[in-house]
């Protein structure tokens, strides 16, 4: 069997992981953008296709953020998974620990039974660990979403309730080990995200980074399956 795998990764510049703020790096501006490609020929013809992109400014007590994600996948010819998102989120800090947050979010899944998702949410945030090596922050707040059903096309709106947590871990000066956690609670539905990174330093500004996201949808249409899994490995130059 003949079989090739091809992982290419284009630009990625990080100044700061997701539970460090970017000042801590000495940078105000800090950017992150990644392609991800594999493909494989032989008794099974498959390729998917992952992108990322992220941007976080600071300034005084602000922090604003935003991510682009997509992900995309076929199989002898037909696609598989087909998923975008973006987020937008403001942060202000009220002293070193305590921050309120305004966050908006835009999800489109064409699997998920979904056509799409989106919403947006105020709350409170703390960072409850802020180290060298070890970094953690915990988000509480209320907002509303927005979506509408693949199969009848119906449109809806319900309040939620978001809770989300974020850990980084420098294990070396070459590894860092991240996790996400977010669970967006509704009357119709539940959505629950995982996502827990690894990166390690390959030479100078390139490192190899691999990704598991799960996400859980408590309550979904019929012939649809309530958990995605997407594990994603590739090249990433951090600057």
């Amino acid at each position: 069997m003949k079989k090739v795998i091809f992982t290419v990764v284009a630009l990625a510049m990080s100044g700061a992981v997701f539970a460090q703020a970017p000042d801590e790096a000495g940078k105000p501006l800090s950017a992150e953008v990644g392609l991800g490609i594999v493909k494989t020929t032989g008794n099974s013809d498959t390729s998917s296709v992952n992108a990322s992109g992220e941007v976080v400014y600071q300034v005084s007590q602000w922090r604003h953020s935003g991510r682009l994600e997509g992900f995309r996948a076929s199989a002898d010819g037909q696609k598989t998974a087909e998923r975008y998102l973006g987020t937008g989120k403001s942060d202000y800090h009220l002293d070193d620990r305590n921050y309120l947050f305004g966050l908006l979010t835009y999800e489109q899944d064409h699997f998920s039974g979904f056509d799409y998702q989106t919403g947006a949410v105020t709350g409170y945030g703390r960072d409850v660990l802020r180290g060298a090596a070890l970094n953690a922050n915990i988000e509480a707040g209320v907002g509303v979403r927005y979506f509408e059903e693949s199969d009848i096309g119906k449109k809806d709106s319900e309040g939620t309730l978001r809770f989300a947590g974020a850990l980084s871990w420098n294990i070396s000066d070459t590894a860092v080990f991240a996790e996400e956690l977010n669970t967006t609670i509704g009357e119709t539905m539940t959505v629950s995200k995982s996502i827990t990174s690894l990166s390690t330093q390959v030479v100078g500004n390139l490192a190899a980074k691999t990704s598991l996201q799960v996400r859980h949808i408590s309550d979904v249409p019929p012939d649809v399956k309530k958990t995605d899994t997407t594990m994603t490995v590739n090249l990433v130059y951090k600057y």
